[in-house]
């Protein structure tokens, strides 16, 4: 993914992404067979516009964020990126790429409102893992691994290859879990060109739900971040604390959490606060945003 930006000082009015489809997060993250970037991948997006700009990442908090429609991109086709920057909000968008040429319409993937303000302090975040490690480990914790989270996705049509994987342990107890992780394929050159790796921010949405385990069979992906903050990026290995367990509506269409991230030297790197996600009840409705590659290729619209 290749990023070019303003030359103006300050925020750009727009920023412009190239998607390939051969580029590893969308090659390396498919639901029901999809090629799909996951829509956390955004939050890295603005940060690093951000960073580009001069503007500390650390100053701005993100409120309110919703993911309208997920990015995919299929084979020959790539997609064109725009993030476009408004008083005290960010919009993304995307189109369709046949080679240099933009086809079908603008479509909003992603809003929310940026607030740039005085860097976190230590009260933006509860105690530091070594502390949860103490309250997690208190009694019978249950530990398990990353390994099996990614077969709880598979099973549900969410395949993850290595470039997009995670490894670590996960160790849950007294309503609170705390997960060890690194990326599976590590490698510090390209990890210094984001400032969340699209690998660990999916990785934590996994997370997210590892207390509650249910027999619902279909996929589940993010939908709205109440708020989320970076206050420094997150190279090597990197920890995710679930303060609670999260909440599943009666419907099972919906749950919610909050997540934690650390760096390596136990510093607060992220947080969530109510990260929602929503049930996928139909592989339809992710076939659906091919649609307009398959009229590119046949020149007739798909049938049902």
């Amino acid at each position: 993914m290749t990023v070019a930006g303003h030359p103006a000082a300050g925020l750009p009015e727009q920023c412009r992404l190239l998607l390939r489809d051969t580029d590893f997060i969308p090659r390396a993250h498919r639901v029901h067979g999809v090629s799909v970037l996951p829509g956390v991948t955004f939050l890295d997006m603005v940060l690093r516009v951000l960073r580009a700009r001069g503007i500390p990442p650390a100053s701005a908090e993100l409120r309110n964020i919703v993911f309208a429609e997920a990015i995919a991109t299929a084979e020959g086709f790539d997609r064109d990126i725009r993030l476009r920057f408004g008083p005290s909000q960010v919009v993304g968008e995307s189109r369709w790429l046949d080679g240099p040429e933009p086809f079908g319409p603008w479509r909003e993937n992603f809003r929310a409102e940026l607030h740039l303000t005085p860097q976190p302090g230590g009260e933006e975040f509860p105690p530091c893992p070594e502390a949860v490690c103490a309250t997690v480990g208190h009694g019978a914790p249950r530990v398990g691994t990353m390994a099996e989270m990614y077969a709880h996705t598979r099973a549900r049509n969410i395949r993850h290859g290595p470039a997009m994987t995670c490894t670590g342990t996960l160790t849950t107890g007294q309503g609170e879990l705390l997960a060890e992780l690194a990326l599976a394929e590590p490698d510090p050159y390209s990890e210094r060109w984001f400032q969340m790796h699209p690998a660990k921010l999916d990785a934590a949405t996994i997370v997210a739900y590892a207390q509650t385990r249910t027999s619902i069979a279909e996929p589940f992906i993010p939908m709205f971040i109440e708020r989320f903050r970076a206050p420094r990026p997150l190279p090597g290995p990197f920890t995710v604390h679930v303060p609670r367990r999260e909440t599943l509506t009666p419907s099972g269409e919906l749950f919610d959490s909050d997540l934690l991230l650390y760096d390596e030297k136990r510093r607060p790197a992220a947080r969530f606060d109510r990260l929602t996600c929503k049930r996928i009840r139909e592989a339809g409705l992710i076939d659906r945003l091919l649609e307009e590659t398959v009229v590119r290729r046949t020149g007739a619209r798909p049938v049902g």
